[in-house]
């Protein structure tokens, strides 16, 4: 169950810092569907090691945190230029 939850957040922090460098709307909505199976596994990984929560959510924020950073860059760079007058 570990190593199905490290190959699933390494997956999304490696396609979502890939979205970042070669963004579209395509692989952004992507990056947010692969986020699902990290916090599945989290879950699930934690429920059967008695692993205390206060300490799960720590890193699933950090998780999070990193992740939402990249998304929002990315979103803004393909958000078009506002300009003002």
């Amino acid at each position: 169950m570990l190593l199905i939850h490290i190959l699933a957040a390494t997956t999304s922090i490696l396609f979502t810092t890939y979205t970042a460098f070669f963004p579209s709307f395509n692989k952004i909505r992507i990056a947010y569907f692969l986020t699902l199976p990290t916090y599945i596994s989290g879950f699930m990984l934690a429920l059967s090691k008695g692993i205390p929560f206060g300490k799960i959510c720590l890193s699933g924020l950090a998780y999070t945190f990193g992740i939402l950073t990249l998304l929002i860059f990315t979103k803004r760079k393909l958000s078009p230029a506002k300009f003002t007058n």
